[in-house]
């Protein structure tokens, strides 16, 4: 399949209205206080002076981990799908900090049209975050621009282009049209481009950190920290020309720095010993096919971690994941075991 120039690429998504409706950022689906739940009544959770604290269960309708901020927050505990922010009475809004989109202050008032102001003691309140639908693109669009970021990364080290690929992903996964079946795919897919985006985005904190601190100490604990961060962006693409260069950078950096003096020192600051698992799969399907990571011989399609996929050559080469040791294909029964004694292994597959 020709593939389409990473810049024209670029520009399409810049237009596509799936795109525009992410940027919008998460909202307010519901606030309201639950008369009959009883759990902020019978909490032994209290403020310094003693009194009872008001309960906000918020459930946010998205898979990655949130940060609540508040200046009268008391405790956060999460209980299955939801957080239950314990606030002292008197509170009036929350943060929400979300890894992917912009934080968003929830203002109690204006969440509940006016009818409650602020939280009263004892009292618990039902809150839900949404995430942008989709712009009424088809799911074929959709993951079609999810996939082609998807295919190319690597090969550009702006996080914000690996922040829009998950987010394609996710707008994909929630589309009325998505196939119950593809969700496992996706959700290893959009993983790696979010894996993708937190490593670039400290590659790059850690290098303008670096760059304005003054002592040598310091600049040398940021400078070591984006390195670190280039050797996790070579983990999940290994063959990234991109990333290679980036990690010269960092290391070269290091070695300038009067703390890096050492050439031992350096080196052993960022080496990572790396088990490459590498080979050819014959098949005849033309169907693109997935490779994962397991911890058992024969595991469960949600315990399985997509690390790659075969390329049209039928060739592929993977990492593996630390605390994985086998690797299975698309419609292999039977994982391979991979002996991590060895630096690089090679494992031939023929998938009907």
């Amino acid at each position: 399949m020709k593939r389409i120039p990473l810049i024209c690429l670029l520009l399409s998504l810049l237009f596509s209205p799936a795109l525009w409706a992410q940027e919008e950022g998460l909202t307010v689906k519901e606030f309201y206080q639950d008369l009959k739940d009883l759990t902020a009544a019978r909490t032994d959770i209290t403020d310094l002076n003693g009194n009872p604290p008001a309960i906000v269960k918020m459930q946010v309708l998205t898979e990655d981990e949130v940060e609540i901020k508040a200046s009268m927050k008391l405790d956060v505990q999460k209980k299955g799908n939801e957080y239950w922010v314990y606030m002292a009475a008197g509170a009036k809004s929350l943060k929400v900090t979300h890894p992917l989109y912009p934080q968003i202050t929830v203002e109690f008032a204006q969440a509940s049209n006016g009818t409650i102001t602020k939280l009263e003691g004892k009292m618990t309140y039902r809150l839900v975050i949404d995430v942008p639908a989709n712009g009424g693109e088809t799911f074929e669009d959709i993951l079609s621009s999810a996939r082609e970021l998807y295919n190319t990364r690597g090969e550009y080290t702006d996080p914000d282009i690996y922040r829009k690929g998950a987010l394609l992903y996710d707008n994909a996964k929630r589309h009325t049209d998505c196939p119950p079946e593809q969700i496992a795919i996706l959700n290893g897919e959009r993983e790696q481009m979010a894996k993708l985006y937190q490593y670039t985005s400290a590659y790059k904190k850690f290098t303008l950190n670096a760059q304005t601190t003054r002592t040598a100490d310091s600049v040398y604990i940021y400078l070591k920290r984006a390195c670190n961060a280039t050797l996790k962006m070579l983990m999940e693409c290994p063959q990234s020309q991109a990333f290679q260069d980036l990690a010269q950078q960092a290391l070269q950096a290091m070695k300038d720095n009067p703390n890096g003096k050492s050439e031992e020192m350096v080196t052993g600051a960022v080496t990572m010993h790396r088990t490459i698992v590498y080979g050819k799969v014959n098949s005849e399907t033309s169907q693109s096919i997935s490779v994962y990571a397991a911890k058992e011989e024969k595991p469960k399609p949600e315990e399985k971690k997509l690390i790659g996929n075969v390329k049209a050559d039928g060739t592929y080469k993977v990492v593996m994941p630390d605390g994985y040791n086998y690797i299975i294909f698309d419609r292999e029964k039977k994982a391979f075991y991979v002996d991590k004694k060895q630096l690089t292994i090679e494992h031939n597959a023929s998938l009907k």
